[in-house]
């Protein structure tokens, strides 16, 4: 339990951090690293890392993220601003789609899509190469003892057969609002990733989820160096 609390504080650091600086830059053109200074931050942090991915579903209702699953992962980070998490395990986001829930006692069409899709994605072994680029938005994030950026996951797509059907899957993270710090001293490099839309058979545009609200459910992940 305490390792979680002090995980989730970390995350909601970050978030708050995160917010703040998106409510006064929303504009990359704000952003006043200049080309050579984010070159050597990003040296600084350039290397091979190992540990432990932790995966979280969020309860709207109870207002808190509850541990889905844990997996030892690895991810390198590069001098040319991307960040590549190795074997990501795309079964572990079925837990997205939430149908414990009174709307789903209905069956009706959707929910019954809905559960085709959940039942699809869990069976999957692929295991992918998830591709994010990251960056120091300011000198603000940088202090003497650590180095924070955002981290944004590149969405991917999955063929999927559910529904009666062969189907395009695309998943969606959030950008420019999670992401993590580098320690100068622990040589510890931590960060998180936040899934937040599906979209079906065509490119995702704007965020737009096309699971309704009541059966979708954001997914957080945390990953920490050893």
């Amino acid at each position: 339990m305490k390792n979680l609390k002090t995980i989730l504080l970390s995350v909601f650091g970050m978030m708050a951090i995160a917010i703040s600086f998106t409510s006064c830059n929303t504009d990359s053109t704000d952003y006043s690293i200049d080309y050579q200074t984010q070159k050597q931050y990003q040296s600084t942090m350039a290397n091979m890392y190992s540990g432990k991915m932790r995966v979280y579903y969020a309860d709207a209702q109870k207002q808190q993220y509850v541990k889905y699953d844990s997996v030892q992962t690895r991810w390198t980070v590069r001098t040319d601003s991307t960040l590549t998490v190795s074997d990501f395990p795309v079964s572990v986001l079925d837990s997205c789609i939430n149908l414990n829930t009174p709307y789903a006692g209905s069956n009706n069409q959707e929910v019954q899509k809905l559960r085709s899709l959940k039942e699809a994605i869990g069976k999957l072994d692929t295991k992918l190469d998830l591709k994010c680029y990251y960056y120091v938005p300011t000198t603000s994030f940088v202090t003497s003892s650590a180095i924070s950026f955002f981290v944004n996951p590149i969405y991917f797509k999955q063929t999927l057969e559910y529904d009666g059907g062969k189907h395009d899957v695309y998943f969606v993270f959030l950008t420019n609002n999670f992401g993590g710090n580098y320690n100068y001293t622990t040589r510890t490099f931590e960060f998180n990733m936040y899934l937040n839309s599906i979209t079906f058979d065509k490119a995702p545009v704007d965020f737009n989820n096309q699971v309704s609200k009541m059966f979708f459910r954001n997914l957080l992940f945390t990953c920490l160096s050893k």
